[in-house]
């Protein structure tokens, strides 16, 4: 928070902080993908469940289930295709143009986080038919 807040400050200036964007966009990507699996354990998220007031108490606790099942598989099927761009970054050392740093730790970070967030979507849909 506070490069970007520095960066927007001093771009006027003339003085930029070389890499911010870079450095910016990578932190993002991590927390935010990493934050999916908290969110998922300890039910932070958003949840939209209007439906589920007029429906039989057992047929929303399996749409519920089935809504978690397939958003589980959603993600990690994303965690196949995220993990194989890793791979393929790592392979040919794709770096980012300003500062030069690799992307495939990023990558491999956001690859981890969905592979939690899947796991916790699972368990989840596990929990709702209980």
């Amino acid at each position: 928070m506070a490069l970007a807040v520095a960066n927007m400050i001093l771009r006027p200036l003339g003085h930029s902080i070389p890499g911010a964007y870079e450095l910016l966009g990578y932190g993002s990507a991590a927390f935010v993908a990493l934050g999916l699996g908290y969110s998922g354990s300890e039910k932070v998220h958003i949840s939209v469940d209007i439906l589920f007031r007029f429906l039989p108490r057992g047929i929303g606790k399996w749409l519920e289930a089935f809504g978690f099942l397939i958003s589980g598989a959603f993600f990690l099927f994303a965690v196949y295709g995220v993990g194989k761009l890793g791979i393929r970054y790592f392979r040919v050392n794709e770096v980012s143009e300003t500062l030069q740093i690799p992307f495939y730790p990023v990558v491999f970070l956001v690859t981890l986080g969905f592979f939690l967030f899947g796991l916790n979507l699972l368990r989840s849909a596990i929990k709702a038919i209980k």
